[in-house]
C-alpha cells in the first residue's frame, strides 16, 4: 500500500502494478464502522488485474487507522487535508485511477467475490458497451438482508442507450443502480466530464445517462453487490422532498434532449413514478431504522391474555431443524441446505434429515452426514409425501421449536436467531420468514409476475414487508412450537406434496387447526428470517405454472372441507380482490417491457387456480 497526504501526487511503490485493467475507487469519509468489511470484500475478488484507490476525505473517526493497517500492494491511499464536497472528491478519486475500467464503491457497500470478473468481461468483450451494471442486495446497518436482487428491471442484457433512458424515465428512479452496481470505461468518464453538481441527489444516474451517450448498456441479471441502507445515508428521510424535486427536474432535462425521443406518455408515467418512488424510499429508510431499533431492543414481547389456551411452555430456547428430501436429483442442493443450518449463529440442537421413501438418497445422506454429531438421517416411517416425512422429523426433534427448511433452500446467516427471538412470547405458536427465489439463469423469467412467486415456493408480492401476524407461513421457511404438535397432532396427509406432484396446503391446514384449538395463538411473519430458495429449470415453464396453479386450487378446496373453521380463505380473497388487480393494472401500463404478457399470465393463473378449486369442490359435493 502507498499513502500520500497531498491530493495531487500519489507515487506508487515498485510492487504496485502500473496499468491495471480495473480501478476500484473508494471515497471514505467517517467510514470506520463499515470500511473494513468493504476492503475485505474487495481484496477477496476472484479477479487479479485490479488496483484499489482510496481517498480519506479528512475523516476523524478512525478511518485513517483502518487504512494504515492495510498491507496489500494493490491498495493506494490518499488523504485530503480538508473535507471536499462529495462531487469534487469523487472526481478527484477517479482522476487518480490508472485502470482502463473504473468501479466506484462507497465505503459502506460490499462486493461479492465474482463482481469484478463478470463486469470486466462484459466491457472487454463488448467494445460498444459503455456501462455495465449488476443487481444488488439491499442490506441494513448489520448486513441483514432487506430486499434481495434489486435493479435492472426491464434492462437486462445489452440494451440501447435510448431504450435504457426511456426505462429510467418510466421507472421514476434509478433502475441501473447505485455506484456500487456499475462499471465504466475511464476514457468515457473523462469524455463526459465526470460527476457534476447539477443534481446532487442524482449524481450517479446523471453520470449513467451521460455515459450512455458513448455506447450501449449491459445489465448482468445476477446479484454481485450489496447496497447499504442506513439512517445516516445522504438520501435518508429528511431529503425526500429535495430528492423528489431534483428527480422531476432531471426528467425534464431528459425530455429536452432530442437523442432520447421521449413521448408525453413516457413523461407522464415518469412523473407518477417519481412520486411513488419517493414514498417507497421514505418507507424503506423508515423500515430500516425501525428494524435496527427493534433488533437493539430484542425480541417481540407480549404478555398472555386472560383465558388463553396455549401450551404451558412460556419460553422456547432450543431449536431443531427438519429437512425433508425425496430425490437424488436435489443432492447438490440438500448438502448446502444442511450446512447453512449448521453454520447459524444460533446454537441449533440438531438437524433431522428425513428421506421420503428413496433408499439411494438415504444411503447418500447417511454416508455424508452420519458421522456429524448434530445431524440425524432418518427414513420416513409415515405415508409417502411431505406431510408424512415432516411428521417423522417432528417425532425425532428434541428442541422446544421445530423449524422446517426445504431441501433446495439455504438459510441466510441470522435465520435461526430471527425465528427464535419471538418464542419468548408464550402466545407465539409459529414463525415464518422470507423466501427469496434463486432463478436457474440468475434472472426472473420475463413472463413471470412477482405476484405468483408462490408457484415456485417463494415469497410473493402481496405478502407483508415487515413483522406481521399472518394466517400461515411458507412451508419452505417456517417454525412451530414443539408443544403445539403435542397438542393438536401433526401434518395431515390429505394435503401436501407427494414427490413432484405439485399440491400443497399442509401448512395452511395446520395453522388453521392451531387457531381453531387456540384462538389467541399468534402466527408471525418476520422478513429478517431469510432463506434463498433454488428454483429448478422445470419450474420456470408455463406448463409447470399451469399445473401448480391448478393443483393449488385443488389444495385450497381440500383445506376448506377439512379445516372446520370460518373464513379459511380470507387471505386468498384479499389476494384476488386487491393484490392481483393492482398487479394487472401495473403491467398494463408497461407494454414495452412485457407487461401485457405478465398481465395475461396473472389472469391465466387465476383461472387455472379457480378451475382446480371448482373441480375439487364439485367432487366433494358428489362424494
Amino acid at each position: 500500500m502507498t499513502t500520500t497526504d497531498a491530493p495531487g501526487a500519489i507515487a506508487a511503490g515498485p510492487a504496485v502494478m502500473q496499468t491495471p485493467k480495473v480501478s476500484i475507487c473508494i471515497p471514505a469519509h467517517q467510514a470506520a464502522a463499515y470500511l473494513q468489511p468493504l476492503l475485505d470484500s474487495v481484496l477477496s475478488q476472484a479477479y487479479d488485474d485490479f488496483e484499489v484507490v482510496v481517498i480519506d476525505n479528512h475523516s476523524t473517526d478512525g478511518t485513517s487507522d483502518i487504512l494504515a493497517r492495510v498491507d496489500d500492494p494493490r491498495v493506494r491511499v490518499m488523504r485530503n487535508p480538508a473535507t471536499l464536497p462529495f462531487v469534487e472528491n469523487w472526481n478527484l478519486l477517479v482522476s487518480q485511477s490508472r485502470g482502463e475500467f473504473v468501479k466506484l464503491v462507497c465505503a459502506d457497500d460490499l462486493l461479492k467475490p465474482g463482481c469484478l470478473a463478470v463486469q470486466a468481461s462484459v466491457l472487454d468483450n463488448n467494445p460498444d458497451v459503455a456501462l455495465v451494471s449488476v443487481k444488488c442486495d439491499f442490506i441494513d446497518d448489520n448486513e441483514r438482508l432487506i430486499v434481495p436482487a434489486r435493479g435492472l428491471d426491464g434492462i437486462e442484457g445489452q440494451v440501447t442507450a435510448e431504450g435504457v433512458v426511456r426505462r429510467i424515465v418510466r421507472n421514476g428512479g434509478n433502475p441501473i443502480g447505485a455506484p456500487v452496481a456499475g462499471m465504466f470505461r475511464r476514457a468515457d468518464f473523462d469524455r463526459v466530464g465526470g460527476f457534476t453538481a447539477d443534481f446532487p441527489f442524482l449524481s450517479d444516474i446523471h453520470l449513467w445517462v451521460r455515459l450512455l451517450g458513448c455506447g450501449d448498456f449491459y445489465g448482468i441479471p445476477a446479484t454481485h453487490a450489496s447496497f447499504r441502507i442506513r439512517g445516516g445515508s445522504m438520501s435518508g428521510l429528511t431529503s425526500a422532498r429535495t430528492q423528489l424535486a431534483q428527480s422531476l427536474d432531471f426528467e425534464k432535462s431528459l425530455a429536452r434532449d432530442p437523442r432520447w425521443d421521449l413521448s408525453q406518455i413516457d413523461l407522464f408515467r415518469g412523473w407518477m413514478r417519481c412520486h411513488e418512488q419517493t414514498l417507497r424510499r421514505m418507507a424503506l429508510f423508515g423500515l430500516t431504522k425501525w428494524r435496527v431499533a427493534r433488533r437493539d431492543r430484542g425480541p417481540v414481547r407480549a404478555g398472555p391474555r386472560a383465558g388463553t389456551d396455549l401450551p404451558s411452555t412460556v419460553v422456547a430456547d432450543t431449536l431443531t431443524v427438519v429437512i425433508c428430501a425425496y430425490t437424488t436429483q436435489r443432492w447438490d442442493e440438500l448438502c448446502p441446505a444442511v450446512e447453512s443450518v449448521l453454520n447459524q449463529d444460533f446454537p441449533v440442537l440438531g438437524v433431522v434429515v428425513v428421506i421420503d421413501h428413496c433408499p439411494e438418497l438415504y444411503r447418500l445422506a447417511r454416508d455424508r452426514f452420519g458421522a456429524r454429531g448434530r445431524v440425524t438421517v432418518l427414513e420416513s416411517d409415515g405415508e409417502r409425501g411431505l406431510s408424512g416425512a415432516r411428521n417423522t422429523g417432528v417425532g425425532a426433534a428434541r428442541g422446544d421449536v421445530v423449524a422446517f427448511l426445504d431441501d433446495d433452500a439455504v438459510a441466510e446467516p441470522g435465520w435461526a436467531h430471527a425465528l427464535m427471538r419471538h418464542y419468548r412470547d408464550p402466545r407465539v405458536a409459529a414463525v415464518g420468514g422470507y423466501a427469496a427465489p434463486v432463478w436457474p439463469t440468475g434472472a426472473r423469467p420475463h413472463w413471470m409476475p412477482a405476484e405468483f412467486d408462490w408457484v415456485v415456493g417463494c415469497s410473493y408480492t402481496g405478502q407483508p414487508t415487515e413483522l406481521a401476524e399472518v394466517r400461515n407461513p411458507l412451508g419452505c421457511n417456517m417454525s412451530i412450537r414443539r408443544s403445539v404438535f403435542d397438542d393438536i397432532g401433526g401434518f395431515r396427509s390429505e394435503v401436501g406434496r407427494v414427490g413432484n406432484h405439485p399440491v400443497g396446503g399442509e401448512e395452511t391446514e395446520l395453522c388453521l387447526r392451531i387457531r381453531g384449538r387456540q384462538p389467541d395463538a399468534r402466527v408471525l411473519y418476520d422478513p429478517d428470517a431469510v432463506v434463498r430458495h433454488h428454483v429448478s429449470c422445470d419450474r420456470t415453464t408455463i406448463r409447470y405454472f399451469r399445473r401448480r396453479c391448478y393443483h393449488e386450487g385443488i389444495s385450497k378446496a381440500v383445506v376448506t372441507e377439512i379445516a372446520g373453521v370460518g373464513n379459511p380463505l380470507l387471505a386468498e380473497r384479499a389476494y384476488t380482490t386487491r393484490t392481483l388487480p393492482r398487479g394487472v393494472l401495473r403491467e398494463l401500463t408497461a407494454p414495452r417491457q412485457g407487461g401485457f404478457r405478465r398481465a395475461g399470465v396473472m389472469a391465466f393463473g387465476l383461472a387455472a387456480t379457480t378451475a382446480g378449486y371448482l373441480r375439487a369442490k364439485t367432487q366433494y359435493r358428489l362424494s
